[in-house]
């Protein structure tokens, strides 16, 4: 029975989606971040180009930063954001953006610096701020430098609530009523599918067959929360989530400055900021996205939301790069937001082109 149900696994599913007898968490539970990257691993960031490529994390989760390693740099930069300065596209940590800022700024400048990339796959604004607190909390940096936007615009669509704004739905839809139940010392059984296909292949195709090719589940979280009371499901619009985006990001620089660190905020740019989609770029979009109306949509969503966060008052430095690849011809992205090589270069280049006097005014003190 086990080898017929592996066959019929590994002929009827694509290559490499039967059930592992191992799985990797790459994204554990975080009791107030929601959660994190799991330290010492290999994350698969190939986002399904045929080239498997991957980011490798140190000892505390973070991205990788292999070019430079300064024992007393003259500057430390802190860089946050989501997937997108993590590394998603990137070929390798090499190429991220953090590590090509840090690559030509010592090499460029001739400044000792050292860039440590805090950024987090699905983070938002609010988890950019704990980020930095947590990380100030014991070590110093010089410059906080969030080159983010993006998420926080993304999870206006996706979860249109106050809750929204600080973590993603899926916290509340999975840790969260687990949690519930675990509190009301209700009789809770974990994970029992999920063990028993992972030690028989049988009982991996018996439950894809019951249950879908789908993993995903309507939990009972909408329901808990409200009893509970405590998801605040109030709808926003995106000038009140550009108003708590801009609210986090100027708790950010108040945490920065009580460390004796300056803080700068970067708008990132998307495709949907690029005027010149090439082949290759549609292409990736429409396996993305099956509807034309659906790729619109989130262009609209996005643009309404940084344009109301361009407006709203930030008592921060704040600099605008949207708009750098408006009219850029070349194959910049490998899909609505994440850059390839090329793409993550070339934003490299524009970020230390913005910050470079604000470096040199931290390296002359």
């Amino acid at each position: 029975m086990e080898l017929l149900s592996f066959s019929v696994l590994k002929l009827t599913k694509k290559k490499g989606t039967y059930r592992d007898r191992v799985v990797q968490v790459d994204n554990p539970f975080h009791p107030y971040l929601g959660y994190v990257h799991a330290p010492n691993i290999a994350i698969d960031v190939s986002k399904g180009l045929s080239r498997k490529m991957s980011i490798a994390t140190d000892e505390n989760g973070y991205s990788i930063t292999p070019s430079y390693s300064h024992i007393n740099p003259d500057i430390t930069i802190i860089v946050t954001g989501g997937s997108t300065m993590f590394g998603v596209g990137s070929s390798e940590n090499s190429t991220t953006v953090p590590s090509i800022l840090e690559r030509i700024i010592n090499q460029r400048l001739n400044i000792r610096a050292e860039v440590v990339n805090l950024a987090l796959r699905g983070g938002q604004s609010f988890q950019e701020m704990l980020l930095v607190d947590r990380f100030l909390a014991e070590n110093h940096a010089d410059l906080v430098l969030s080159i983010s936007g993006r998420n926080d615009a993304f999870h206006t669509i996706s979860d249109p609530t106050v809750e929204g704004a600080f973590l993603n739905k899926h916290i509340w839809e999975n840790a969260v009523p687990l949690v519930h139940r675990v509190e009301r010392e209700e009789f809770t059984i974990i994970n029992l599918n999920s063990k028993l296909r992972s030690l028989s292949f049988t009982f991996d195709l018996l439950s894809r067959w019951i249950n879908g090719s789908s993993r995903s589940k309507k939990s009972r979280s909408s329901a808990e929360s409200s009893t509970l009371n405590l998801r605040r499901d109030a709808l926003t619009t995106s000038k009140n989530r550009a108003k708590i985006t801009a609210t986090h990001y100027a708790a950010t620089d108040q945490i920065s400055k009580m460390n004796g660190a300056n803080f700068v905020m970067v708008l990132q740019p998307t495709l949907y900021y690029k005027n010149i989609w090439t082949e290759s770029e549609v292409s990736r979009m429409k396996g993305k996205y099956d509807s034309e109306n659906l790729i619109e949509k989130y262009r609209q969503n996005e643009h309404e939301f940084y344009d109301a966060f361009r407006k709203e008052i930030k008592p921060f430095q704040f600099i605008d790069l949207s708009n750098i690849f408006l009219e850029d011809n070349e194959t910049l992205y490998i899909d609505q937001c994440h850059y390839n090589d090329l793409g993550a270069e070339k934003l490299a280049e524009k970020v230390l082109e913005s910050i470079q006097p604000l470096l040199n005014e931290i390296r002359d003190r």
